[in-house]
């Protein structure tokens, strides 16, 4: 039996990246907590996903590839005990379908160069600079 990410939810967003149409995957038991988090559903307190394979991963991006979206968004993926072998893995497969976009927490950018990774927001959330929506916003 393979390794199960703890998926919390996958849909499809039109605001986490511009102009683009991405498929979501959040991922359960984010560990930072930040203060404002506009996810706060994503940690570990809050814990109600369910653990899914990489097969039920790629399939349901293919699926809504398939459908028009045109982006791949992961959150939490890095800071929640997920080794990053299965999040590597995970990165390079989804990279094979369309862009990846991953949510960091953390300041290190080397998941850039040891994955096909396309775009990378790294850093905890500072509540001081707004929301997604804001336009001073680290996130």
């Amino acid at each position: 039996m393979g390794f199960k990410y703890p998926v919390h939810n996958m849909g499809i967003t039109l605001t986490e990246v511009p102009s683009k149409v991405a498929v979501y995957i959040e991922f359960n038991n984010c560990h930072l907590k930040c203060k404002g988090c506009h996810s706060p559903h994503l940690h570990s307190d809050y814990f109600d996903g369910v653990r899914i394979d990489i097969k039920e991963i790629l399939s349901y991006v293919n699926n809504q590839i398939d459908k028009g979206a045109n982006y791949i968004v992961l959150m939490g993926g890095d800071t929640n005990g997920v080794m990053p072998y299965d999040l590597y893995t995970l990165i390079n497969k989804l990279s094979e379908i369309a862009p990846v976009m991953l949510y960091s927490g953390s300041e290190d950018t080397t998941i850039l160069t040891d994955t096909n990774l396309t775009l990378l927001k790294t850093g905890r959330y500072v509540e001081e600079l707004g929301d997604i929506l804001s336009s001073t916003t680290n996130q």
